[in-house]
């Protein structure tokens, strides 16, 4: 393909010293080839099954997240949490998630400009009609949204991502007012994401060593969390 489309422009301009142009993609290596070719199953069988539910405005690309989208899809999920999820202001909502979803999402650029990494995103099911709750956010990487019920009661759900380089006193504190205005109007609360506290059992809520962890454990924060179901 290179050397046709080369020679095609030097017929055009006899006298190029140069190839402007012409552009050449290095082929794929093996890996890149076996992971092309199990997306391309992928993507083929859930276009077939869109085709059956009569889906008709839905498109799998391989360009898309596959292993969300195929999640979503096999097991209807209404709610779909990350951490870290790396997203920019140049990356499109319809870019990441299904049409029927709703994204609610917080880059880290909202906090912390021109620092790559971290980012939260709740993609929740359009039947469960939800807003972000901006107004009772702090200044790190929390993610506030309400979603009514089905008995219409509303529930506040807050994302959180804690970076292990950050000052566990000082998240806590942030955390802390932000779970203070979020319980002033929610007696539904769900509390959830990575806070990169491995010293903290949350099965039993217990410190299993002597750090820094505490600071959270003594915090509101626990009470909101619950023993694990």
């Amino acid at each position: 393909v290179f050397r046709a489309r080369f020679v095609e422009h030097r017929k055009a301009d006899e006298n190029a010293d140069d190839t402007k142009g012409v552009h050449v993609r290095a082929s794929r290596n093996e890996s890149e080839r076996e992971k092309y070719s199990k997306n391309k199953d992928i993507v083929r069988k859930l276009n077939d099954d869109a085709k059956q539910a009569d889906l008709s405005n839905i498109s799998f690309s391989l360009r898309d997240n596959l292993a969300i989208w195929k999640f979503e899809k096999d097991d209807e999920v209404h709610l779909v949490a990350i951490t870290e999820t790396l997203l920019t202001e140049d990356v499109f909502d319809s870019e990441v998630l299904p049409q029927n979803m709703q994204c609610q999402r917080k880059d880290r650029s909202e906090t912390r400009q021109s620092v790559r990494g971290g980012g939260l995103l709740l993609d929740i099911d359009n039947r469960l009609p939800s807003k972000r709750r901006s107004d009772v956010e702090c200044d790190c990487e929390i993610l506030v949204c309400e979603i009514s019920g089905p008995s219409r009661v509303n529930i506040a759900i807050i994302l959180v991502y804690r970076p292990p380089s950050s000052d566990c006193a000082t998240f806590t504190s942030l955390l802390d007012e932000a779970l203070c205005k979020v319980s002033a109007e929610y007696s539904n609360i769900c509390l959830l994401g990575d806070f990169n506290m491995p010293n903290i059992d949350w099965h039993a809520l217990d410190i299993v060593s002597s750090t820094a962890d505490a600071n959270l454990h003594s915090n509101d924060a626990i009470a909101c969390t619950g023993p694990a179901d």
